[in-house]
C-alpha cells in the first residue's frame, strides 16, 4: 500500500549528535546519550531540535531541553542546554522534516504536521 506523500519545505540541518552527547556530558556531567538524530529547525516560535520521532523542544530563554538517554536505557529525560552551543554542532547536511521523521502510525505523522506548519511558516 503506497504511503500518502507528506507536504515538503520544512527544512533544517542535522545536528553532530556525537558533539551533541559531549556537550551533553559537559552540562550534566552524566553519560547521556541524544534520543536519535537530532534536527535543527527555525520555527515561528525560535530555534527547535526534532527527533526523528517528531518529538522535539523550543528554545526559550536562551536554552533547549534535549531528549536524551542513558546507554541502553528505555528512559528518556531532558536536559537543557544552551542553543547557541546547539546550533554550533550543525553539520551543514540540510535535510527536510518530511525525510527526518520516520513514519509509523498516526502519532509520528501528526507529530510531524505540527512541526512541518510551525517550520514552513517561519520561512514565509
Amino acid at each position: 500500500m503506497a504511503q500518502d506523500p507528506r507536504p515538503t519545505g520544512a527544512v533544517g540541518t542535522i545536528i553532530d549528535n556525537d558533539a551533541l552527547n559531549a556537550l551533553l556530558l559537559a552540562e550534566t556531567k552524566r553519560p547521556l546519550l541524544a534520543y536519535g538524530e537530532q534536527l535543527l529547525l527555525e520555527t515561528i516560535d525560535g530555534w527547535s531540535v526534532v527527533g526523528t520521532e517528531g518529538v522535539g523542544t523550543v528554545e526559550k530563554d536562551g536554552k533547549i531541553d534535549i531528549c536524551a538517554t542513558i546507554e541502553k536505557s528505555f528512559y528518556v529525560e531532558q536536559h537543557s542546554v544552551p542553543i547557541d552551543a546547539v546550533r554550533a554542532l550543525a553539520t551543514g547536511e540540510k535535510r527536510d522534516l518530511a525525510d527526518h521523521v520516520r513514519r509509523f502510525g498516526s502519532r509520528l505523522e501528526m507529530n510531524f504536521h505540527l512541526w512541518h506548519q510551525l517550520t514552513v511558516k517561519a520561512d514565509s
